[in-house]
């Protein structure tokens, strides 16, 4: 017998990071119930599955014992559920991890860009006089936003 799950993993901001269908199963064997002893054996139930229906008299005996298979295939779920999570938790901290690195190296070197910029304007040029007002308004505007520009990748990287 296999019961079915689905397993969803939701981040922070409630977005599905993961979502799969988990299964778990014990055999029937001569009215008792035991455990797969691996998980390639119920994936070799699954597979051995014929595609004809449940007999009718099987079915009854299904319903009739269910009390008694209930709670040992839930359970086998929730600990196939517990195994799983814990395994995605940890793929996605590593993922997460290793997106952390990225970018931080990313604005690290466009940190090193902007300053790089605003060491070559510092002190203006000269030629800047020759420019009207507006075009040396246009300077101090595009100075000072590289300016705030760099403070802003220091929070983010934090």
């Amino acid at each position: 017998m296999v019961v079915f799950g689905r397993l969803v993993i939701l981040g922070g901001d409630q977005q599905r990071l993961h979502e799969e269908v988990i299964s778990a199963g014990k055999p029937i064997r001569e009215g008792g119930f035991k455990r797969f002893d691996k998980l390639i054996e119920m994936r070799q139930a699954l597979n051995a599955v014929l595609p004809d229906p449940v007999s009718e008299m099987m079915k009854q005996q299904l319903v009739q014992h269910w009390d008694i298979y209930a709670d040992p295939l839930m359970q086998s779920l929730e600990v196939g559920k517990s195994d799983r999570t814990l395994s995605l938790e940890k793929s996605l901290n590593d993922r997460c991890e290793t997106e952390v690195v990225n970018i931080t190296a990313i604005l690290n070197e466009l940190k090193q860009n902007i300053e790089v910029e605003l060491n070559d304007l510092d002190p203006p040029p000269l030629q800047l006089s020759l420019f009207s007002e507006t075009e040396r308004d246009q300077f101090d505007r595009n100075r000072r936003s590289l300016a705030n520009r760099l403070s802003q990748i220091l929070k983010e990287i934090e």
